[in-house]
């Protein structure tokens, strides 16, 4: 018996009768370039067997993922942009590690435009590699990889046979599992049993034979889909060391035990080396003084006695220049060398330029207490050498040490002092490939913090240039910040306050001033003292009344001592009728430092729109081009392909070409804008300790952070720990006028930045996401300079001043803040301050700017107290938040309704209250209900058709269909969209379970037979054969088995 149904496909209709059988397959699209350098994997790998069909076409209109958040585990929120997210018939599927071959669908947390935050499912398992598919009506599109391994660099880069090198990127490791390494020309693999998610060393194996070789690095999850990118390393022949043995004293007579020159005897022990490489040099301990040169030979080893016992110094009247010069090839072990006030450079210890390399450096101190500024040059250079080992060493310093364009410097356990209120105690810019671990950065002696001689101003490394793939592991930060003010003026008795006036609107907010008069003289010699415009230096006045109860902290604008008036910097008026009795001054050492870390480097250089795209280079115009010559990154910041960055090869200032050193993921077309300047990438700060002091936190040091960074992407911190300073992390975007773009601004993106897994402690400011401008002239339209991040399982105590997430948007423009996730974080002790009762100051869990809307809140444990709310920010999507303790859950209310899935393919819909007080809905079809904050709310056996939920000023429409029963056996007749007599076959998709069933191939017109419709409702796709492609190209998707309307 043939029993007829009518199905609606798009428009035609499909007469579909029972008949017989057909092949099952289950499948999504297949990833569609990858590697797999072999297929003999170690028996601990985990078997990976997704449903993919290799032969299925990517549907060009189907969901494409253009980045994404690369690591998280079952229940985690993560953050994506991709293209075609139109939400008919939306879908985010996962498949894990399981043998049924079964993807598991997300929970859509929210959509906007390209952003979107999805929840994995909890029936995954922790610690394994997922692919995940975005679809729609349309179909699915190309599957990307969550817990991939990814290598950035392997450092070094050449090595000898029995020595250690490391792996570094993110997911070399997942969980308690190992991290492998597969070298394709030995088909040898390599296990490091002590890797971190970041890096892991690996030994290469004393019988590998000199040469170059590709490795792959892989986390032992996803089999085939789950490896790193090929990287080359070279294998070299080990050095002999078996040359001379020389003694500087004995065989060359040098006397450390007198001030008399000992350059002779370095002359000609360097003579000796030099005419037979691989020697040793024994130099006994003693301080030997030099008139000319001490050169580092090549193949040679220097071994003193000890640092501070074998001690090397300019002689006193040896003048100005560098003493300390190094070549390649060699070793420095145990001394110490002096820079005094009789050098007279900057640099007066040189291992820089490109013939220093592969050099060790272990357990010698450098000592530079000169207190002339000699710039920013540093005392130490490293600029521009190559694979150098510093092991042990110590630098005290006023000057910094001068990295630069440094490649592929391994520091380890080193030492940093800083004196003469150092304003950075190392300077990177322009190289890579670096690793900083287990360092120690501190003050050389805080007895005394009116002398800044034993200070340093809390910048241990500051990024002056373009700086990617670096690894920060394992270091510690000392109570580092710009010392304490020290007051100059005391017990200043007010008479009278003045008016508020000449109020300024800076970049860096609104300000005013008032004028205070003293019956109290001050002191001539400190007329003008603490004057400055600029709200980071000068000086501090602390106002007292009510016989101390009451102190307040303002900047000095002007300190007249001819008519005893003090001018101060207000953001709102000072109450003329305060009983305010007396001030003290004091001197600001530099509010603008004390960032730990900071990329201030990187900055803009142009931005503006696309003009066309391949897969690995974009078109903009020639003029755009010339103005962005010497960019590094490009990040796309509007349009298709939004939230993508990638690192440049080179500009072509004639055809506006900018070819990139990675292809894209979505590439951009003329729909897109970009900003590209000298950028920040691939970097890895895992597992420090970063403090300040206690009064880090307070108004006279602003800048004090752990991390402060822009025009970043890849940029990690994991895993450490802050206390005392002002700010734990802050990302700022500024964008700089560009005359070349015809009154449009070049912003500073921050994207897909990571804050996983932190412990914040004593901070005025949790995590702070900062944008403003630096000029007047608009933004490019659509420009996003900060998205993606994600803020996720960090814990936060004693917040003491702002906010645990705090979102400036200092331009006022709509979106210049995207999309960003804040998922399982803790966040307990919030502090306020309390004047007779009433509160005058607190902290809050999040301090959102109107313009930084969308920012998602989920699974989150908030402990606050009695005094203050939870929550007073608008614009947030909150879902199963926990808040405890506070007065109110919510100081602000507001409802949310939110439909992730507005087109429904089955009668239950889903209805979300994202805000903060109780939701009443109504529909004129579907009745009404209340939703609580922060709840949802279940629709069952929903009418098929269009359905209107009105929430407060809400009002949404819903799109549901029935799909027909399941278990049919159906035979469709066509042809079908003018194929006949080509080549064509069909296949239906599940829209339910994702499960695929292969039609065909038929010559057209044909008769398709079908077995099964095992759910609601699937989705027929019609694919013609493309013979020079040699591949199935789908023409046409068509929803099928449900009733007709």
């Amino acid at each position: 018996m043939i029993n007829n149904n009518y199905f609606r496909l798009f428009g035609a209709v499909l007469v579909i009768s029972v008949l017989s059988v057909s092949q099952v397959v289950a499948g999504y699209p297949d990833v569609q370039d990858r590697v797999e350098p072999t297929t003999i994997y170690p028996p601990s790998f985990s078997a990976f067997n997704p449903p993919v069909d290799a032969s299925m076409a990517i549907n060009a209109v189907a969901p494409q993922t253009a980045e994404w958040t690369r690591q998280s585990q079952p229940g985690d929120t993560m953050a994506l942009t991709a293209e075609n997210l139109n939400q008919n018939f939306l879908e985010f599927v996962v498949y894990g590690e399981n043998a049924e071959r079964v993807a598991v669908a997300c929970d859509i947390v929210h959509v906007d435009g390209r952003q979107a935050a999805v929840t994995l499912s909890d029936a995954l398992t922790p610690n394994e590699f997922y692919l995940m598919w975005l679809g729609n009506a349309n179909g699915f599109g190309e599957p990307v990889g969550i817990n991939q391994t990814e290598a950035w660099w392997v450092g070094f880069d050449q090595v000898d046979p029995g020595e250690t090198f490391y792996v570094y990127g993110r997911n070399l490791k997942l969980g308690a599992g190992e991290c492998h390494l597969y070298i394709k020309e030995l088909d040898r693999w390599l296990t490091s049993a002590n890797a971190n998610p970041y890096r892991a060393p690996f030994i290469m194996p004393s019988n590998v034979p000199a040469g170059t070789y590709t490795i792959y690095a892989h986390n032992g999850h996803g089999k085939v889909y789950g490896w790193a990118k090929p990287m080359i390393i070279k294998v070299d022949n080990p050095y002999d060391w078996s040359g001379n043995q020389y003694n500087l004293v004995t065989d060359f007579g040098a006397n450390g035990t007198d001030k008399n020159d000992d350059q002779e005897a370095f002359n000609a022990m360097q003579d000796a080396v030099s005419a037979n490489p691989g020697s040793t040099v024994t130099i006994p301990a003693g301080t030997y003084y030099l008139s000319g040169y001490f050169t580092a030979k090549p193949y040679t080893r220097y071994y003193g006695a000890g640092m501070g016992q074998t001690v090397i110094k300019p002689l006193p009247t040896r003048g100005k220049g560098d003493y300390l010069r190094s070549g390649s090839s060699y070793e420095l072990k145990d001394m110490t060398f002096v820079a005094d006030e009789t050098i007279v450079t900057d640099n007066a210890f040189k291992f820089n330029e490109a013939w220093a390399h592969d050099a060790l450096l272990e357990r010698v101190e450098f000592i530079d207490t000169r207190e002339e500024d000699y710039g920013l040059h540093g005392f130490l250079s490293l600029n521009k050498s190559a694979r150098q080992t510093l092991r042990g060493c110590r630098f005290i310093t006023y000057h910094s040490v001068l990295v630069g364009q440094a490649s592929y410097l391994r520091m380890e356990n080193c030492e940093f002092l800083g004196c003469h209120d150092n304003n950075q105690m190392m300077t990177m810019g322009g190289g890579g490939f670096n690793d900083i671990s287990g360092c120690t950065a501190q003050n050389y002696d805080m007895s005394d913090a009116s002398d800044g001689f034993g200070w340093a101003k809390g910048r241990w490394i500051v990024v002056s240039s373009r700086f990617s793939n670096i690894y920060l592991g394992g270091n510690r930060t000392v109570q580092i910040q710009p010392r304490d003010p020290t007051p100059f003026v005391l017990g200043l008795k007010v008479s009278s306050v003045g008016e508020f006036g000449n109020v300024q609107q800076t970049w860096y907010g609104t300000f005013g001033e008032q004028t205070l008069s003293f019956s109290t003289d001050i002191p001539d010699e400190l007329h003008g003292r603490g004057n400055n415009s600029i709200p980071w230096s000068g000086a501090m006045a602390t106002l007292v009344a009510d016989g101390g109860a009451v102190t307040r902290d303002y900047r000095v604008r002007t300190l007249d001592a001819h008519n005893n008036t003090l001018t101060i910097q207000v953001t709102s008026p000072l109450a003329t009728d305060q009983n305010w009795e007396t001030v003290e001054i004091k001197d600001i050492v530099d509010g603008n430092a004390g960032e730990q870390i900071l990329f201030e480097g990187p900055q803009p250089r142009q931005a503006g729109w696309i003009t066309g795209a391949t897969d690995g280079s974009v078109f903009i115009s020639s003029a755009d081009a010339s103005g962005g010559l010497g960019a590094t990154e490009l990040f796309i910041t509007g349009g298709r392909g939004l939230g993508q960055a990638r690192p440049i090869n080179s500009i072509n200032a004639t055809t506006g070409e900018v070819i990139l050193e990675e292809s894209w993921q979505v590439a951009p077309d003329n729909t897109s804008t970009y900003s590209m300047g000298i950028g920040a990438g691939n970097v890895a700060i895992y597992d420090n300790d970063f403090s300040g002091r206690e009064s880090g936190i307070g108004f006279d040091h602003r800048a004090t952070t752990a991390l402060q960074a822009n025009n970043a992407y890849n940029l990690i911190f994991a895993d450490n720990t802050l206390t005392n300073v002002r700010n734990g992390v802050r990302l700022y975007g500024y964008h700089s006028e560009m005359d070349s773009l015809s009154g449009k601004s070049a912003p500073a993106p921050n994207f897909f930045f990571q804050c996983i897994n932190n412990v914040f402690s004593g901070v005025a400011d949790g995590f702070v996401v900062d944008v403003f401008s630096s000029g007047s002239n608009p933004l490019v339209p659509g420009d996003s300079w900060s998205l993606g991040h994600m803020f996720r399982g960090n814990r936060m105590e004693n917040i003491t001043y702002q906010a645990a997430f705090h979102f400036r948007d200092g331009n006022d423009a709509d979106g210049a803040i995207g999309m960003n996730v804040i998922d399982g974080n803790q966040v307990s002790d919030l502090s306020y301050v309390e004047n007779n009762g009433s509160i005058v100051s607190y902290a809050d869990v999040l301090d959102l700017d109107p313009y930084a809307s969308d920012q998602v809140l989920v699974n989150n444990r908030f402990f606050g107290h009695s005094k203050i709310a939870g929550l007073d920010s608008l614009n947030v999507v909150l879902r199963g938040n926990y808040w405890s303790g506070f007065s109110s859950t919510y100081s602000t209310d507001f409802s949310r309704l939110s439909i992730p899935q507005p087109v429904a393919k089955s009668s239950t819909v889903v209805l979300w209250n994202t805000g903060t007080s109780s939701m009443n809905w109504t529909s004129p079809t579907l009745g009404g209900g209340v939703i609580v904050a922060e709840g949802s709310t279940n629709l069952n056996d929903v009418p098929e058709g269009v359905h209107t939920i009105i929430a407060g000023s809400q009002t949404m429409q819903i799109e549901v269909f029935h799909l027909s029963p399941a278990t049919l056996t159906e035979l469709v007749s066509f042809p079908v969209l003018g194929l006949d007599g080509e080549l064509v076959s069909a296949e239906l998709v599940n829209q339910e379970t994702g499960g695929r069933r292969a039609l065909g191939p038929w010559n057209s017109p044909a008769t398709i037979s079908v077995e099964g419709l095992s759910g609601p409702g699937e989705l027929l796709i019609i694919k013609k054969w493309d013979a020079v492609k040699n591949i199935w190209i789908p023409v046409s998707t068509n929803l099928i088995g449900r009733s007709p309307r």
